[in-house]
């Protein structure tokens, strides 16, 4: 069964988490980068929870929190394929494909596909829908 993604959306919907409060002096664009760095060694040594959070995405894009899953997306690749190589797949400018995985991102239809077709191709895996 996929981990909980739970704890990532708190920490990217900008909630409190323990592990982000810190010393007091530090500002809190360094804890979430700080996080951030946690995720992504997660990602990069955990084959599990890299599927999670991936799968965790796609599920996010589905109930309509668009942003958390773009985000999620984007932690993703960062501790992946990274996004020179998501754009050279994709034929897409990395910076193009960086904005569209933001919290202001606004990716179309079709780039959304694309990306989440490549990154289950470098993952390895197909996403699949059930009705619950």
């Amino acid at each position: 069964m996929p981990e909980d993604t739970s704890m990532l959306r708190t920490a990217e919907a900008g909630l409190p988490l323990s592990s982000q409060k810190g010393d007091g002096n530090t500002p809190p664009e360094r804890r979430r980068g700080d996080f951030n760095a946690l995720v992504w060694r997660r990602i990069k040594a955990d084959p599990e929870f890299a599927r999670a959070v991936l799968a965790g995405a796609a599920r996010d894009f589905l109930e309509g929190d668009h942003v958390t899953a773009q985000l999620l997306l984007r932690d993703y690749v960062n501790a992946t394929l990274g996004f020179e190589e998501l754009g050279r797949r994709l034929g897409k400018s990395p910076k193009s494909l960086m904005r569209m995985l933001s919290v202001k991102g606004n990716p179309r239809a079709d780039n959304l596909c694309a990306i989440l077709k490549a990154l289950q191709e470098h993952e390895g895996i197909t996403l699949t829908v059930k009705a619950a």
